[in-house]
């Protein structure tokens, strides 16, 4: 059985590599929360910057978006690549997978804390969704993974550092982590704690040494922290006298936090139930381990029995890293399932831990259960969730250079899809953008026609017409769903003509399934219905023009 776990975790881990390059969309702070902010300041490409980075109060650190892309674009940029849509798109993702390996340790460590199947725990995690898809993604909640992670390894290594040494390390790995995300505290408290009960155990007096030590190193690196935003955010340089005082500090955890507990700012986001997180985005991304995990804890059972006393404690830290988040979170209105995604570590263990008590039998249907399903939704949200949006962008851009000697520049409506990312077209900030992307998120049909019929240009123009002229013409290219085009053309498109220009596959749109299900409906027989399932799950270009 060792040996079978140890093949499949590696064609684990290379199935891990290969989802840094699918074309699933997984939700838009995975780029304007990351790239759309490095890529302009690493290459000086065109993007567009989200109100956390741009308001007179950041909401985030800067801090985040360099540890989850930025860092690999500097890299990039000394290895003297250039800049590109692969480079912009898959640089971020491929460190950000090497990096996802601490969290593998940190798994291996606490299943071996606990005395549990260390080769069990690897495979709940290297086959999790969550680490195929999210943790090679340049979300802010991969970092914040990653940071709880390097805590969970100093907290439980038994070799190689001081008890003081680990008190201060958990405070400024903790620190740094706080600023990129503000819910980590939650996440690291339960390790702090522990560390300072191991620091205990030899005296009370190293206990209080290592609590102090881990204090000031949380403290130093706060600071730190907030000379780095501000000199970013102020746009200064180090040692301007600005800098110092205090009305320009730029502390963007307590901006953070006075942005969330305003319930208007958080409407325009969504408000959700308190239970929505133990109820609903736990079992998404956790599946059957949540319930197996949450059902044993609200019953008691943590699985101690028989255990030593140091045994018993990483436990009950493991219990602890699991609720106390679960309950801090759980108080906020706004809930993201991906805001859970470092649980992964303490579930993982737990998990290990409860199919140690299983029957041979139950395991294999809990460890099958586990694999299909994560499997399902690993291509469900790395291949298939809007997965045409990113590709059509670099579509859109091939066009252009393909007929780079035409003035025409070409503007791009993206219609119900995410919000596309501009860094993709990697057009630099100094030089007249060729192409322009718009949003029309999800805009209705009537609301589209008018922005069509105001972004098109008559096909021919008039010879005494100064204001027309060939080089401000631009083609117009909607970017689409096919059915919910071709429910357009059919109810309001009677002034506008739309050609194909390309269309990418997989492309899955969660959000409008109104398309596909009437579609389906209508079709007449099975072959239709194919066709329209396999329509549903295209993108496509259309070239805009007017009817005159």
């Amino acid at each position: 059985m060792g040996a079978q776990n140890h093949a499949f975790v590696k064609l684990l881990i290379l199935a891990r590599v290969v989802f840094a390059f699918t074309s699933g969309y997984v939700h838009p702070d995975e780029w304007f929360q990351s790239n759309e902010v490095t890529a302009r300041d690493v290459f000086g490409v065109d993007t567009v910057i989200p109100w956390e980075f741009s308001s007179e109060a950041p909401a985030r650190s800067i801090i985040g978006a360099y540890a989850s892309s930025g860092a690999a674009y500097l890299v990039a940029r000394m290895m003297g690549t250039g800049v590109n849509g692969w480079v912009v798109v898959f640089a971020p993702r491929l460190v950000l997978c090497a990096c996802s390996f601490v969290v593998d340790l940190a798994v291996i460590e606490c299943a071996r804390a606990v005395n549990a199947n260390v080769d069990e725990a690897n495979v709940l995690f290297a086959s999790s969704w969550v680490t195929l898809v999210l943790l090679v993604r340049p979300f802010s909640n991969t970092v914040e993974t990653f940071a709880v992670a390097a805590c969970v390894l100093v907290a439980l290594r038994n070799e190689g550092l001081h008890d003081v040494t680990r008190c201060l390390l958990v405070g400024l790995v903790g620190m740094i982590a706080v600023f990129i995300r503000v819910t980590s505290a939650a996440f690291i408290a339960p390790w702090a704690w522990f560390v300072v009960v191991r620091a205990g155990r030899a005296s009370l007096a190293r206990a209080a040494t290592g609590a102090t030590s881990g204090i000031a190193a949380a403290a130093l690196t706060a600071c730190a922290c907030v000379a780095v935003d501000t000199i970013y955010f102020n746009r200064t340089r180090v040692g301007d006298v600005n800098v110092t005082l205090p009305m320009r500090w730029v502390i963007t955890p307590l901006n953070w936090f006075r942005y969330n507990i305003d319930t208007d700012n958080l409407s325009q986001h969504g408000l959700h139930p308190r239970y929505l997180h133990a109820l609903v985005n736990g079992p998404i991304m956790f599946v059957h381990l949540w319930i197996i995990c949450l059902w044993r804890g609200l019953r008691g059972k943590s699985v101690v029995e028989k255990s030593t006393h140091r045994t018993a404690f990483v436990v009950r830290t493991l219990w602890a890293s699991v609720a106390l988040p679960l309950v801090v979170l759980s108080l906020a209105p706004h809930q993201e399932p991906r805001f859970l995604t470092p649980l992964i570590v303490p579930l993982c263990a737990l998990g290990a831990l409860h199919c140690k008590h299983a029957s041979p039998s139950r395991r294999r249907r809990l460890f099958s259960l586990w694999i299909a399903v994560n499997a399902i939704l690993a291509c469900l949200f790395g291949v298939l969730h809007q997965g045409g949006v990113v590709p059509s962008i670099r579509a859109v851009s091939e066009q252009i250079d393909a007929t780079d000697h035409s003035p025409r520049a070409v503007h791009a409506m993206f219609w119900k899809t995410y919000m596309p990312p501009r860094s993709v077209l990697a057009q630099s900030r100094d030089s007249q953008s060729r192409v322009l992307i718009t949003d029309l998120s999800g805009a209705s049909a009537v609301a589209v026609r008018e922005i069509l019929l105001e972004s098109t240009l008559p096909r021919v123009c008039a010879v005494d017409d100064a204001s027309c002229r060939v080089g401000d013409q631009s083609t117009v290219i909607l970017v689409a769903p096919p059915l919910a085009v071709e429910r357009f053309r059919r109810d309001v498109s009677d002034a506008l003509t739309l050609t194909e220009r390309f269309e990418r596959f997989p492309h899955l749109s969660l959000d409008h399934l109104d398309d596909a299900i009437d579609g389906i409906k209508a079709a007449d027989d099975l072959p239709g219905r194919i066709d329209v399932l396999i329509r549903s799950l295209t993108l496509t270009a259309f070239v805009v023009e007017r009817v005159d």
